[in-house]
């Protein structure tokens, strides 16, 4: 009877470790991948079984499995305890599955951190707008480590893995700067498509003003001034 009893309270605990353990999605676009890789590369470096505990779809080892649409298994991903990750870039909101992916964790309640690469933090739109934190990464090498590893011992706790010293959380950060510092030096500037661009302020004094894309004469996507009476053109030529 014994026996039984201590073999139901182990399935019992093991049942409820299940239930408490969350996965981490990296939500972001695919032309930013390298930020993910990068964050993804801290966390190997810590050991952690990122096959298990991260949802990334840019790297196969923790997609969907090949006999699984990738939408319907991120739904179902959203069905569990899982935390977000957002790389948040001009990209990212030219981008549908980053879009659908913030609608469902919002819809989900779930909670979240913002890893930002090349917008400011007050032109990031609900509903991910309140992260648990907020870590500028465009500059790898120039990042904020004390945030960086705040936002490393965050993830760790919601995945229930032990958080090892600053010096070590420091050193897989450092690693994996080396490993990725020039790649991201080589990426491509965007080029904004559709749905956000960040709003530069119009340079003409005493204006101040947002700049909206619209297209010129040509055909070319350019900034505009919004003030109607600005007085100097201060198009500014994107492509």
């Amino acid at each position: 009877m014994d026996i039984v009893m201590e073999e139901n309270f182990q399935f019992y605990r093991t049942v409820q470790s299940m239930e408490n353990t969350r996965r981490v999605l990296i939500s972001h676009s695919r032309q930013y991948k390298v930020y993910g890789d990068f964050v993804v590369k801290i966390f190997e470096n810590l050991n952690i079984d990122i096959t298990k505990l991260f949802i990334y779809t840019s790297d196969n080892r923790m997609t969907a499995p090949n006999d699984v649409e990738i939408f319907d298994y991120l739904k179902d991903s959203f069905r569990e305890n899982i935390y977000v990750i957002y790389i948040i870039s001009k990209y990212f909101y030219d981008s549908n599955p980053c879009i659908l992916e913030t609608g469902a964790a919002w819809a989900t309640n779930k909670n979240y951190s913002n890893l930002i690469v090349d917008i400011e933090p007050n032109e990031i739109d609900k509903p991910i707008d309140a992260p648990d934190i907020s870590v500028r990464i465009g500059d790898i090498e120039k990042i904020d480590l004390e945030s960086m590893i705040k936002f490393v011992r965050i993830v760790l706790g919601k995945i229930n893995c032990p958080s090892p010293s600053d010096l070590i959380i420091r050193n897989a950060i450092d690693q994996a700067v080396t490993v990725y510092s020039e790649l991201i030096k080589k990426l491509k500037a965007f080029k904004p498509i559709r749905k956000y661009q960040a709003h530069p302020l119009c340079k003409a004094r005493n204006c101040n003003q947002p700049m909206d894309l619209v297209h010129d004469e040509k055909g070319n996507v350019i900034y505009r001034c919004t003030n109607p009476l600005c007085s100097i053109c201060n198009d500014v030529k994107i492509y």
